[in-house]
Parts: structure tokens; sequence; C-alpha cells
């Protein structure tokens, strides 16, 4: 199954479940239909769906990135993800997540650098 077709396979279930595609990213038009709004917080989580690999995105406080243990392959997918997804947003249950990563290495090593040069400088 090519990417096109994968898409337009499982599409119609998603927006039916709610979910709703990135329309637009920075500024341009975006009509891959593989990124989406989780329906129960748009405004915190995002979903990426493409062949073999599905991943939520939690925007902000506690943030992450980490793939799904429910991969879809197509429509028959949706339903036992989408439950998935509803475990992690409703109940916190976060155990069935895969290669979860989060922003504090990143901020962690923001706030080591400068000061390992200031201190190599220095002495």
């Amino acid at each position: 199954m090519t990417r096109e077709e994968f898409v337009n396979v499982i599409y119609p279930k998603l927006t039916d479940l709610g979910y709703r595609d990135v329309k637009v990213i920075n500024g341009e038009p975006y009509h891959a239909k593989d990124m989406y709004f989780c329906p129960q917080a748009p405004e915190l989580y995002m979903l990426t769906i493409l062949p073999g690999r599905t991943e939520i995105k939690k925007i902000g406080k506690n943030g992450f990135r980490a793939n799904l243990s429910t991969q879809v392959r197509g429509d028959e997918d949706i339903d036992s993800m989408h439950e998935e997804i509803n475990r992690i947003i409703f109940n916190s249950d976060e155990s069935s997540l895969k290669n979860k990563s989060t922003g504090c290495l990143a901020a962690l090593l923001f706030l080591l650098i400068p000061s390992s040069v200031f201190f190599y400088l220095n002495f």
C-alpha cells in the first residue's frame, strides 16, 4: 500500500472520531493528512500517523514525544489507537508508550554548557 493509499484509508475513520488534520504549518498550506489534533485535548496533544509509525506528542508542561504501542496499519487499528490515547489523556496512563523522549535533556545541556565554558575559561 502506498503512503497516499494508506492516508486515504485511515482519514475517514479518524475524522469520524473527531481527529482534525493539520492544514497549515508555518503559514503554508499542508495537505499530507498525517498529523492530527487529538479531539480529547486538541490544544495539548498531536498525533502523527505514517506507515510503520504512530506517534503522539504532548505540548507544554511535561511535554513529550513517544510512539504508541498500537501501530496503525489500516482503518481496523484506529479504534485500538483511540482507546490507547484515551488512557494516556484521561487516565495519565503512559505505560504503553515506547521511546518516550522529553525536552529536559536540551534544557539541561542549555544550563550546563555555558557554566562549563565559563569554568574552563576562568581556570
